[in-house]
């Protein structure tokens, strides 16, 4: 039995409008205390900002933000932001820990993708190159 399109569309919708309705009752920002609100605040800023570079270790499963002088890095447990002068670790729930992750690798999916269309790009216009190389070099 096929689901029409609205059909399918509805419960796309009905399964997005749950996640975030459940990610807000388990993940909700209340429940932190001033501090990791304002680690949360910087880290998803961090994320975000254009001039930032990020970087995950794989085997120990850290992820590493720096832009201007400022260096982030979250861990399993904690966020460790350091400036230059002054380094604060702060311990936040998993769940945080798991929303700030999710939106640092969909940042980090973005700049690969931008990789991608650029190496396509590059690989296009070299085989053009050689095609018209292979095309002269027969006449």
């Amino acid at each position: 039995m096929h689901k029409s399109k609205f059909q399918r569309k509805r419960i796309i919708y009905i399964r997005i409008w749950f996640r975030r309705k459940m990610k807000n009752y388990f993940f909700s920002t209340d429940t932190l205390t001033e501090t990791q609100k304002l680690a949360v605040s910087i880290v998803k800023n961090a994320i975000i900002h254009p001039n930032a570079e990020l970087l995950i270790a794989p085997i120990s499963g850290s992820h590493y933000i720096a832009f201007d002088k400022v260096y982030i890095c979250i861990t399993k447990s904690q966020v460790t932001i350091v400036n230059g002068k002054y380094s604060y670790d702060v311990s936040l729930p998993d769940g945080q820990l798991t929303l700030l992750i999710d939106k640092f690798e969909r940042r980090l999916e973005v700049v690969k993708r931008k990789w991608d269309d650029v190496i396509i790009t590059k690989t296009t216009k070299n085989l053009n190159l050689i095609l018209q190389e292979l095309t002269e070099t027969k006449s």
